[in-house]
């Protein structure tokens, strides 16, 4: 009988070692052209850790296998992967997110302002308005993390400083002192 309870806790405390370990994930961000992509962040979305590529494209991010890494790139399409495709190989490759620039027609017979003004005002009382109805503004979740990470990073630069000191709050202290002794020296 007391080797049913030593059997259960040893294999209680052996189950507790036996969860998979951190390990660092090193690789390259590439375009299609494998092109190194410079700057490119990475965010692990299990503790939010993020590092940024260096200029030959290189990485190297703190993960778990079963983690998954967001890469985003202003010039690039944002990409989602999980750790376990990319363990064995970690290049990872992001697609150019091009820039479609409408054409400009030039010609002869242009309207001026005011004949596009009067087009409009004609338009607009031929066009019959709908009721409003209230925009959804569901957005992407990762886009609004994006977002925070950014104020967030924002906030943390503004915030840095080597040496503070602030006359009014030094004086607000002292009197906040005093305040203590008064009232201490009452009882």
């Amino acid at each position: 009988m007391k080797l049913l309870p030593f059997i259960f806790l040893f294999f209680a405390f052996f189950t507790c070692f036996a969860q998979e370990n951190d390990f660092d994930l090193k690789g390259v961000i590439n375009d299609t052209n494998l092109k190194p992509v410079t700057d490119a962040y990475i965010i692990n979305f299990r503790n939010l850790d993020k590092v940024y590529s260096e200029k030959n494209g290189s990485y190297n991010i703190r993960v778990k296998p079963g983690d998954s890494l967001m890469i985003s790139h202003i010039s690039f399409y944002r990409k989602i992967i999980h750790v376990d495709s990319v363990k064995f190989s970690p290049n990872i490759s992001l697609t150019l997110d091009t820039v479609n620039i409408f054409s400009v027609d030039v010609s002869p017979n242009q309207k001026n302002d005011y004949e596009r003004a009067r087009q409009n005002i004609s338009f607009l009382k031929d066009l019959e308005i709908s009721e409003f109805t209230k925009i959804k503004t569901e957005t992407d979740p990762a886009y609004q993390m994006v977002i925070e990470h950014n104020r967030v990073f924002r906030a943390e630069a503004s915030s840095v400083s080597f040496a503070r000191f602030s006359p009014s709050e030094q004086i607000g202290k002292l009197i906040s002192k005093i305040r203590k002794r008064k009232k201490s020296k009452q009882y």
